[in-house]
């Protein structure tokens, strides 16, 4: 018995004196303005589409077409369909991420496709007053208004 409390004992003492983390101290010179990290403005809220643009012409919307974002979801829906899925905001940078969605026949398909569209090609965004518009890599832009 003696013999496995002395084990016990060493190894205990073994694994005390082991794996140190080492604490490095960082001047205050480095941990100043100089590393702030950028806070991307929550987007969430209902948006309407009031404006969209292939990289050419814009669109003729005939209908009401709303984008809603929660903190990591969003859904777009057009006159007859919808797209949704998740999606993240990195500095002015955003993605659409597994977007799903339905498909029933469309009066407007132009409309429908730009939006399905936007929400695989999306890259970045911004915000002005109650105003975002998001743009693809192929020149497409949508504005959408605060509803």
């Amino acid at each position: 018995m003696k013999k496995y409390f002395a084990l016990a004992l060493a190894a205990l003492t073994l694994a005390a004196c082991g794996n140190k983390a080492k604490e490095v101290e960082v001047p205050e010179a480095e941990t100043g303005a100089t590393e702030q990290a950028y806070a991307a403005p929550s987007l969430a809220g209902e948006w309407q589409l009031v404006e969209y643009t292939d990289g050419e012409k814009p669109l003729e919307l005939n209908g009401e077409y709303v984008l809603t974002l929660t903190d990591s979801t969003f859904v777009m829906q057009t006159d007859c369909n919808s797209l949704q899925g998740y999606y993240e905001v990195k500095a002015d940078s955003i993605a659409f991420l597994n977007p799903m969605k339905t498909e029933m026949a469309c009066d407007n398909e132009a409309v429908e496709q730009a939006m399905t569209s936007l929400a695989v090609n999306a890259r970045t965004f911004w915000l002005e007053a109650d105003t975002l518009t998001v743009k693809t890599e192929t020149a497409e832009a949508a504005k959408f208004a605060k509803k």
